[in-house]
């Protein structure tokens, strides 16, 4: 008896190696100042979403990452990882510095408690033992009388820190949310409502890193590259 279609489909499949269907997006226009890479088969995008270029920016919207703990049942954690592969510049110029900010909500009845950590690892892609980190937390434990506003933020800046080229590097960003209760009536709750990545703009030299960086005032958070503009630009 010959097999079925279904069946050699099946069987075709089962021999197909893991992450066969996933894929390296690039997302580099020919007017781009900052180009990305990234593996599309990410577990992170189930949490995040897909990235969205607009302008040199990069934007997240994760509307469905949150962690919720009531009557005394623990903590929950939700945590993903998101890689850009490959972060560079076509012109060759050092990335001045790294930005990722954050932010979301919460609400805390009783003597719940709530967390957010982010965390930011730049990795230079030309020399590897070229890394920086950053991994800042918020906590809140009082009762919050309702829904309240939660942020963080993480830099880097790779042309001060790193010994070989700045231009082309590997950005991980890490998120957990931790919700916890630890007796009947409590209630804890924390929500990312979204990322906003901004302003990737590479330095157009190599220079030190300037005494104050500017951030986009909206609310939405921000990664981004600043730019030092060469002298009479």
């Amino acid at each position: 008896m010959k097999p079925s279609i279904r069946a050699l489909l099946l069987a075709s499949l089962s021999l197909a190696p893991l992450g066969s269907w996933a894929a390296a997006i690039t997302d580099c226009p020919v007017t781009a100042t900052v180009c990305y890479q990234y593996d599309d088969s990410q577990a992170a995008l189930a949490l995040l979403g897909a990235p969205t270029r607009v302008g040199d920016d990069m934007r997240f919207m994760p509307w469905d990452f949150w962690a919720l703990s009531e009557d005394g049942a623990g903590p929950s954690t939700s945590n993903t990882t998101f890689v850009f592969d490959r972060v560079w510049t076509p012109s060759g110029a050092g990335i001045l510095s790294l930005l990722v900010a954050e932010e979301g909500d919460y609400e805390i009845v009783g003597n719940g408690l709530v967390s957010a950590q982010l965390g930011l690892t730049i990795s230079s892609n030309v020399l590897l033992t070229d890394t920086i980190a950053a991994t800042p937390l918020f906590t809140a434990s009082a009762d919050s009388g309702g829904m309240d506003l939660w942020s963080l933020s993480a830099s880097g800046y790779p042309v001060a820190s790193f010994t070989g080229p700045a231009n082309d590097v590997k950005v991980s960003i890490a998120n957990t949310l931790t919700a916890s209760t630890t007796a009947a009536g409590q209630y804890a709750f924390i929500h990312k409502k979204f990322i906003l990545q901004a302003q990737w703009l590479p330095s157009t030299q190599e220079v030190p890193v300037p005494a104050a960086l500017w951030l986009l005032g909206s609310g939405l958070g921000v990664l981004g590259v600043l730019r030092r503009r060469a002298v009479g630009c």
